[in-house]
């Protein structure tokens, strides 16, 4: 299945593997490869992964090493990751991409 990033997710993604990079050397690297991990498994078997609380277009993937998740709508052929949120910050704030 076709994996299209939302803009959006994408920055805050890159933001968070520099930060991660400058805490340690080779740890934004280590975050991106997990984050090509979660894309794979989602794009191998999107509707397996439960829907986000009160949603039933949004779902979630919890990163097993990293405290991040991957939000996500299933859309036809395609799957479009809306955000990459941290665990502990602003929960909910993507909730506005899903309008456009």
């Amino acid at each position: 299945m076709n994996v299209i990033i939302h803009e959006g997710a994408d920055a805050e993604f890159a933001a968070a593997a520099e930060w991660y990079e400058q805490e340690r050397e080779g740890l934004g690297d280590d975050l991106l490869a997990e984050a090509g991990r979660v894309l794979n498994a989602i794009a191998e078997s999107p509707n397996t992964w439960p829907f986000v609380s009160g949603s039933r277009v949004v779902r979630s993937f919890l990163f097993p090493r990293f405290p991040y998740v991957a939000y996500f709508v299933v859309q036809n052929e395609s799957v479009l990751v809306m955000a990459f949120g941290h665990t502990s910050r602003r929960p909910g704030y993507w909730r506005s991409r899903l309008n456009k």
